[in-house]
């Protein structure tokens, strides 16, 4: 006899955040009833990998060895990874998440969960590539093409919909062919007694119903395939579809699905308005079937289960409406939304176990103990883990990523620590990191992200924190030195010198110069970029700090002392920015083969000199028809769209190329296409920045002459001039700028040496694991020196 309804678990986001006793009593629960569950797996979320927790790993295979199934929900679970990004990078990541699940599982899997129930379309072609046989996502549901694929959506979250109700209302019903209700949850918002409770009388429920059979995807999938292409035919037809998300996502029966939730979250049995859960079963029914004629028309009669439809059941139904009245009222004042997903991964992470698995294996344990139990330990015996905070919310710089990942190289377990929200300057692949400020805010202060900063600091008590240090992190110094962790802020600049430029006797720009004096006078150690901002921070703290240059390589590391300033450079990776083709780059670019091109990369601020590098231009185009300016960069900048205006002014728009943000690392085919590289900074450079610019560094890495404002240290003007890997010019003069690029562009033997001599300068001491050598020394020093 074939059942009447399929019933399949799906607990999703299975990961290194996990917690195994968590995770270990809730298996055991569905292991009790003989119920199998489908384990969505995330191999790497947000670049922490499933097999860094061991506890969770051996609990997998003992689920898998169990009868129960591991699906793979993405790989990284991030933002809407398999909706947003390339198809390319997308089957790199289905690649590599069935290689991880092959080598910890023996098996790749063949069901898929996408992450954030979010993907797109061409995945129901692409999946079977790599060995899926089936796709489960959610709400909102996406039309459907011819595949080999068997789509199977989750409808029903467990909190939120009235499931004993509906699973004897569907075993009531004569079906054509059985009926798949797809029941997901995530095993993190188990939070209260009555979770479990209504967890294990589910159970129970499914047990004892007759004509309703437990199964995993795969087992659906190899059973009822018909059945379940059945139930999905519906959604080829775009317009149901749509029809369907609006009824389903109507205000109504969002608000009925909410009053069901917050009475889960305190009584696992019953429902005091029993008119209303006949309502929601009704057009849950009708939703599973896909039945949209009836599930519109049961969601446009809302007054039927908010009242009731007879004198008995409204009189029931009001009754029952106090306590949900009451609670409702109680929950939108307390918490009037349940948590987000990042708040309960946050609540996860700030634990205090997960510091076993955030400082890797060979944390000694007296890393978590009190301050006053600890005892100093030798400099061969400190662990190698950091928690590196990046403060800016707006963006993740090129420099804290390119750090970190150079850290990881010498063998660093780094935990990047940033505001929710910020963008990516270079490509996170491969670091750990964790999102705080879960709260959307638009004050500048970001209170939410400093907090939950200060609580993962207080939880997890790292061995060291690295900071690239902004005017505004103030709570996560004062939490570290409380706890006696070494504290080393990196400093780019200082904000309030910028302020005071301009308006010297803003209010601002003082307080601002007495936050970044506290940040500093709080840190173990300083690290800046260069010696100029190394003095300026010196006068700024106003002691007799002492300033340590380690820019050259030949710098011993050993016994620096504390506290101190540390200057050392930025740098570049000498694998991404490398001498490359400039035909093939240019054919890459799509860019013509016989022109002439220079090449301008990095943000447009005003002290970048854009306007400078434009002026320019337009002597040079007289002398150089064939030649072309590609200004590469720019994101949020309020006067990026007055250097258009400009080249039309100047009637060189036509030449211009402007080319939007790019990821740090793409900017290297437009570097490598380019025939002269050009750093036109303005003198107000050394107001607003810290030094030693990047976009130097990668010009030379490449292979490429460069045309660089001689503002001195303060944009390492001595590199080029010794390495003979480029010219100086006068900073703000257009004339000498087109008059030096001019003489490159006539002499190609010129610009070959140039470039050569550059990137020997570069490898010679100016890559990023040079710098990351330089700032383990300080690391190791500090760690060695803190307040035991």
């Amino acid at each position: 006899m074939h059942p009447k309804v399929l019933i399949l678990f799906r607990n999703d986001d299975l990961c290194a955040w996990s917690n195994p006793l968590h995770e270990d009593r809730l298996l055991r629960l569905f292991n009790d009833y003989g119920v199998p569950v489908t384990l969505g797996v995330i191999p790497k979320v947000r670049g922490w990998r499933v097999d860094e927790n061991r506890p969770i790993l051996e609990l997998l295979e003992k689920a898998k060895a169990s009868g129960h199934e591991l699906a793979l929900h993405g790989l990284e679970h991030d933002h809407h990874e398999f909706e947003r990004l390339p198809l390319d990078e997308l089957r790199r990541r289905l690649d590599e998440g069935q290689r991880l699940m092959r080598k910890w599982f023996g098996e790749p899997t063949t069901t898929f969960i996408p992450p954030d129930n979010a993907w797109m379309t061409d995945l129901l072609s692409t999946l079977p590539d790599f060995g899926f046989s089936t796709l489960s996502s959610g709400l909102p549901l996406k039309p459907l093409l011819p595949s080999k694929l068997v789509v199977v959506d989750a409808v029903a979250h467990f909190l939120f919909a009235p499931l004993i109700a509906l699973i004897k209302y569907l075993t009531s019903l004569p079906l054509p062919v059985p009926l798949p209700l797809v029941v997901y949850f995530h095993s993190w918002e188990m939070q209260r007694k009555p979770h479990w409770g209504r967890i294990e009388l589910l159970l129970r429920v499914v047990k004892e119903t007759p004509g309703l059979v437990a199964m995993t995807f795969s087992e659906a999938e190899r059973r009822h395939a018909e059945a379940l292409r059945f139930w999905a035919a519906w959604r080829q037809d775009k317009f149901l579809v749509d029809r369907w998300n609006a009824a389903f996502h109507s205000r109504a029966f969002y608000r009925a699905r909410m009053w069901h939730r917050y009475w889960r979250d305190l009584r696992e049995r019953g429902f005091p308005t029993p008119a209303l859960e006949r309502w929601m079963v009704q057009a849950y029914t009708a939703a599973l079937m896909g039945d949209v004629v009836e599930l519109e028309r049961i969601i446009a009669k809302p007054f039927d289960g908010w009242i009731g439809t007879n004198t008995s059941e409204m009189i029931a139904t009001l009754t029952g409406w106090v306590p949900l009245a009451v609670l409702g009222c109680i929950r939108r004042f307390v918490h009037p939304s349940p948590p987000s997903k990042m708040e309960d991964a946050f609540r996860i992470l700030s634990s205090s176990w997960l510091a076993t698995i955030a400082f890797g294996p060979d944390t000694p344990p007296q890393q978590h103990m009190p301050v006053s139990h600890r005892t100093a330990p030798s400099k061969s015996n400190l662990s190698r883990s950091l928690v590196y905070l990046s403060f800016d919310r707006h963006l993740v710089s090129e420099h804290a990523v390119m750090t970190s990942k150079a850290l990881m190289k010498r063998g660093w377990w780094v935990t990047l620590i940033h505001p929710q929200g910020a963008l990516w300057g270079a490509n996170s692949d491969g670091l750990r990191r964790v999102q705080v400020g879960v709260k959307e805010t638009k004050s500048v202060w970001d209170w939410f992200a400093q907090w939950e900063m200060a609580q993962l600091i207080t939880r997890w008590q790292p061995p060291v924190i690295y900071a690239r240090q902004h005017w505004i992190g103030m709570l996560p110094p004062f939490i570290a030195r409380r706890y006696g962790i070494p504290y080393v802020a990196e400093f780019n600049g200082l904000r309030h010198r910028s302020i005071l430029a301009r308006q010297p006797r803003s209010l601002k720009g003082r307080f601002i110069r007495w936050l970044e004096r506290w940040c500093a006078n709080w840190a173990t150690a300083i690290v800046v970029p260069s010696k100029p901002l190394a003095e300026r921070i010196a006068r700024l703290v106003g002691s007799d700090i002492p300033i340590h240059d380690l820019t050259h390589p030949s710098q011993p590391f050993s016994r620096l002392p504390f506290p101190a300033i540390f200057v050392v450079p930025n740098g570049a990776d000498s694998d991404i920015f490398r001498p490359l083709s400039q035909e093939e780059t240019r054919q890459q670019l799509g860019l013509p083969l016989d022109r002439l091109y220079i090449a301008y990369t990095g943000s447009l601020h005003i002290w970048q000199g854009v306007d400078v590098l434009l002026r320019a231009f337009a002597h040079l185009i007289k002398q150089f028809p064939r030649c072309r300016l590609l200004v590469v960069g720019g994101h949020d900048e309020p006067n990026k769209d007055a250097y258009r205006k400009l080249a039309q002014a100047l009637n060189i728009a036509d030449h211009v190329h402007f080319v939007p943000f790019v990821p740090y690392e793409q900017s290297a085919l437009y570097i490598a296409a380019a025939d002269v590289c050009v750093a036109p900074y303005v003198p107000s450079y050394c107001e607003h920045g810290g030094g030693s610019p990047l976009k130097l560094y990668a010009y030379l890495s490449c292979g490429r002459p460069v045309v660089l404002s001689d503002l001195g240290e303060f944009v390492d003007a001595d590199l080029v001039r010794v390495s003979g890997a480029g010219l100086l010019v006068p900073p703000g003069d257009p004339e000498a700028l087109a008059e030096a690029v001019g003489k490159l562009l006539s002499d190609p033997a010129l610009r070959s040496e140039m470039g050569r001599r550059g990137r020997e300068a570069i490898l010679g001491g100016y890559t990023w694991d040079h710098n990351a050598q330089r700032v383990e020394a300080i690391l190791l020093e500090a760690m060695g020196a803190r307040r035991w």
